[in-house]
């Protein structure tokens, strides 16, 4: 029943985003940076990252309300979360393969997003 509410997204964000930090990434994880709920329809989300003199620093996310199904709202907050341990645990940006590999253990397929839930 899209699209989903602003507090859902951020919750649903937030509970996903310290799980996998705990069950993945053993607190490895830097602090939840937040996230900013859009209304976009052709950009699902993002990962917001800022170079620092000691590698990248994620320094927030976007997730858009308007996924067709939870599930596809969950494979963007794991796709998002994936580029977020990449940045930081490897320093690798993009969909590289340390991303790939660490969207398939956050239970995300390892592959670019589609840019919109509307077909």
């Amino acid at each position: 029943m899209p699209p989903w509410s602003k507090a859902l997204v951020r919750d649903l964000f937030r509970s996903e985003y310290d799980r996998l930090d705990q069950v993945v990434f053993e607190g490895e994880l830097p602090p939840f940076p937040g996230v900013r709920v859009t209304g976009a329809v052709r950009r699902m989300g993002s990962c917001r990252l800022r170079r620092t003199s000691s590698g990248l620093e994620v320094t927030g996310f976007t997730c858009s309300r308007h996924h067709a199904t939870r599930e596809a709202l969950l494979e963007t907050i794991r796709h998002e979360i994936a580029h977020a341990a990449a940045a930081t645990l490897h320093g690798e940006r993009g969909h590289g393969p340390a991303w790939r590999a660490l969207a398939a253990r956050c239970g995300a397929r390892p592959r670019r997003s589609p840019t919109s839930s509307r077909r």
